[in-house]
This record gives structure tokens, C-alpha cells and sequence, in this order.
């Protein structure tokens, strides 16, 4: 993401608002102009932490289990292509 862009397009009104999870510099910096932005939310990288993601995870996690044991590919796996279409539960 271009830091710059952004705060330049939300200073102008060409964007209306940020929410931020990843930063261009980790950790972000608390006197980033961007993230004193009045219509930015900012996170650091915990955004999506919450009982839904850790029981989709869970799940995603044995639907994979059970389609490596069968001889399948699990889906999106980082450390190899994986083809499938979406998970079906």
C-alpha cells in the first residue's frame, strides 16, 4: 500500500475513510500522519482475531485433515498450489 496515496486521498476526500491492518512499516509508527488520520481505524495486525475466525479455523483446519488423509489436496495451502474451488464444510 502507498502510505502517501492514501493519506493524500483521504485528505482530499477522494477516500472517505481507512481501515488498516497491515502497515507499510511493522510495527507502525504511533506518529505516522496516517494513523493520527481522523478517519482512519487502525489495528496492529489483530483485526481479525475473533471467535468466528478461530472456529473457521478450526474447521478449515479439520476439513483439511480429512482431505489429506482421503489422498486430497488441502485448499490453500502457502506452501504448495492448491485447487480448490471453496470449502463446503
Amino acid at each position: 500500500m502507498d502510505e502517501t496515496a492514501l493519506l493524500a486521498a483521504l485528505e482530499s476526500g477522494q477516500v472517505v475513510g481507512a481501515g488498516l491492518d497491515v502497515h507499510a512499516t511493522e510495527p507502525a509508527q504511533p506518529e505516522s500522519d496516517l494513523l493520527r488520520h481522523p478517519l482512519v481505524i487502525a489495528t496492529p495486525h489483530a483485526g481479525g482475531l475473533t471467535k468466528v475466525m478461530f472456529r473457521r479455523t478450526g474447521e478449515v483446519f479439520g476439513a483439511n485433515l480429512e482431505r489429506w488423509a482421503a489422498g486430497g489436496t488441502p485448499c490453500w495451502a502457502v506452501n504448495r498450489p492448491a485447487f480448490c474451488r471453496s470449502w463446503t464444510g
